[in-house]
């Protein structure tokens, strides 16, 4: 399986969208087989996808990611954990572990989703958080 984690001084980058860098790595057995750093040779997340697909990327790792992108990664079948901060290497041990989403992990404002995920608490009209 192949991985990719948008990244930016050593740690989850915090906006996929504009994320300039990427660490991929190969998991074998649980275990980090091959890693590598890899430019984001575009800011267009549209360029970014096409980028992940000719990798091979099967699941990408990342911090804040629009709608569109999401939707569009998954259209190329690219499963995506998001909402995701903290240094990569915890984040790795983490997703070797089976351990994302993880709560600890989570970008503020974030929470545990019913399906296992993690989402942005939004807003409402009032001002108040909705679920």
């Amino acid at each position: 399986m192949r991985v990719a984690i948008t990244v930016s001084r050593g740690r989850v980058s915090p906006v996929f969208d504009v994320s300039r860098e990427a660490i991929i790595f190969e998991v074998d057995k649980r275990r980090v087989a091959v890693s590598s750093q890899e430019a984001l040779v575009s800011d267009d997340p549209v360029h970014k996808i096409q980028q992940f697909e000719t990798l091979g990327i099967s699941t990408l790792v990342c911090g804040a990611i629009s709608n569109e992108a999401l939707r569009q990664l998954q259209a190329v079948g690219i499963n995506v954990i998001g909402f995701v901060t903290g240094e990569v290497d915890t984040v790795v041990k983490a997703f070797i572990a089976n351990d994302l989403p993880n709560t600890t992990l989570a970008m503020p404002g974030c929470q545990r989703a019913n399906g296992g995920g993690l989402r942005q608490r939004r807003r409402n009209r009032t001002g108040r958080n909705r679920q």
